[in-house]
């Protein structure tokens, strides 16, 4: 599967629902659309890269709301339970 396709396999859906896990590799990206994210369980760090950048750690029901084009990634590490 090309890079592009993993992000964009569901352009023409109105809501996705996409689970992360430690084995998901994440590398900084954008979308053309809002993204939600809600930590169901366990915790990461919510990099936003901006002028300047922030790290926001998130834990269990944490929501942060991504405008278009922010580019961003998330680490949830290899040795978490999340």
């Amino acid at each position: 599967m090309k890079e592009k396709e993993k992000y964009y396999s569901f352009k023409d859906a109105s809501i996705v629902i996409t689970p992360h896990t430690n084995t998901y590799e994440n590398p900084p990206h954008k979308h053309d659309f809002f993204e939600l994210i809600y930590i169901y369980h366990g915790s990461c760090s919510n990099h936003i890269y901006r002028q300047q950048d922030i790290t926001i750690q998130m834990n269990q029901g944490d929501i942060c709301l991504l405008n278009p084009n922010a580019v961003h990634c998330l680490d949830i590490g290899e040795n978490t339970d999340s």
